[in-house]
């Protein structure tokens, strides 16, 4: 069952793929053009990223490490901006089309529990995002080291890491966009759902963060500490680790906070398939 569910998502790869090649091609930065980026403005190293998404850091003064937390900096970024909309995508599809096409009796007709053929849907979409995530982080590293990137400070088993990661959290959007395609069944509102749900939470997010550096934020340190436990209210924080990338932690907390996440939308989607009468 599982093969056949995959046979009807190869799309996704082929998309995510499409999608992601242009930002390959266009970015990350050149490292020759970060380095005389260093060498024209020393007080652009010291500058904190400016994202909800991402952990507080100061760029190194070394222009090697520098560039190799550019290089983690970047997957995590830009990972998370494209997965979240092609994971939702994804999910939306799978319960709602069958059930707007009315093959969703057929489906459920077969000796086959209901459990199993949300599993099955799901494994299936969990696989095509796990190939987007691995084309993606094994194609941003060879084109890094064409742009010049010293990849002696990059480490595979933190990259590897990196990519499970990324994964894991993406299949917190694509089980929530899931267990709302069961409970709407039309893909059109499903989308709207979807959508709107991203939109509050992005909104909420910024402003609240937003907020809080404009106006409390100053140089002390219990401030500090707030802003960032804004920062770690947002889920997709999560889903990347500069220190992973980098081969110089596990981080274990994302991994166990993307793996609860993804559980408990996968679980909501279960509990609503059981419950829906269709």
């Amino acid at each position: 069952m599982v093969a056949k569910e995959l046979k009807n998502v190869w799309w996704m790869l082929a998309v995510g793929v499409l999608i992601f090649l242009p930002v390959l091609v266009s970015g990350p930065t050149p490292y020759a053009q970060l380095v005389e980026i260093a060498k024209e403005d020393s007080s652009f190293l010291n500058m904190p990223v400016p994202s909800i998404f991402e952990q507080d850091t100061g760029i190194p003064e070394d222009p090697v490490l520098f560039a190799a937390e550019e290089m983690a900096l970047f997957f995590g970024a830009v990972g998370k901006t494209f997965l979240m909309p092609l994971a939702a995508v994804l999910g939306i599809g799978l319960i709602s089309a069958e059930a707007g096409r009315n093959t969703i009796f057929l489906l459920l007709s077969k000796p086959v529990g209901r459990d199993r053929v949300v599993l099955a849907k799901w494994a299936a979409g969990a696989a095509a995002l796990l190939g987007v995530v691995a084309f993606f982080g094994i194609a941003f590293v060879a084109s890094a080291a064409a742009k010049g990137y010293p990849m002696e400070l990059l480490s595979v088993t933190g990259i590897a890491l990196s990519i499970l990661l990324l994964w894991l959290g993406s299949l917190s959007v694509f089980g929530l966009a899931l267990a709302v395609s069961v409970l709407l069944r039309n893909v059109v509102w499903s989308a709207i759902a979807v959508l709107s749900l991203f939109v509050v939470t992005w909104a909420f997010s910024s402003f609240l963060y937003g907020f809080w550096m404009n106006y409390f934020l100053d140089d002390s340190e219990s401030l500090r500490l707030s802003a960032g436990l804004v920062q770690r209210a947002i889920i997709p924080y999560y889903w990347s680790s500069k220190d992973l990338y980098l081969g110089d932690s596990l981080a274990l907390a994302n991994f166990l906070i993307c793996l609860f996440v993804a559980a408990l939308t996968l679980l909501a989607a279960l509990w609503a398939f059981r419950r829906r009468a269709f």
